[in-house]
C-alpha cells in the first residue's frame, strides 16, 4: 500500500503528498529559497504562487491561490534563476552554478 492509498482509504481528497526532510537518505526533491543549496541540484523546478479572484466571488472577495511548476530545462534558464534569487548578475550566477558541480 502506497502513500496515495493510504491517503484515499483515510478520506482524503486531495493529491498524496509526500514529505521529506534533511534526514531522509536518498532525497528525492529539496526545496529551499537558498540559491547557494539550490546550485547543487540536477534538476531544477521554479514553483511560483498567485492570487486571483475565485471562480463567482465578488470582487475583492475570496481569493484563489494557483501554484505554477516550471522545469528550468536550459543552463541560461537555471542561471536567471539562480541571479533572480540572488538579485546579482548572471556571470555571479554562471559561476555558483558551475562551481557547485562535480
Amino acid at each position: 500500500s502506497g502513500q496515495g492509498d493510504s491517503a484515499a482509504a483515510a478520506g482524503g481528497t486531495g493529491p498524496a503528498l509526500l514529505v521529506l526532510d534533511e534526514l531522509d537518505s536518498g532525497i528525492i526533491i529539496c526545496i529551499t529559497h537558498l540559491a547557494q543549496v539550490a546550485c547543487h541540484a540536477h534538476r531544477h523546478i521554479r514553483v511560483a504562487k498567485a492570487q486571483a479572484p475565485a471562480p463567482g466571488a465578488a470582487s475583492g472577495s475570496t481569493q484563489r491561490v494557483t501554484t505554477r511548476f516550471d522545469a528550468l530545462l536550459t543552463a541560461e534558464a537555471r542561471v536567471a534563476e539562480v541571479a533572480a534569487m540572488l538579485g546579482v548578475e548572471a556571470n555571479v550566477a554562471a559561476g555558483m552554478l558551475m562551481a557547485a558541480q562535480p
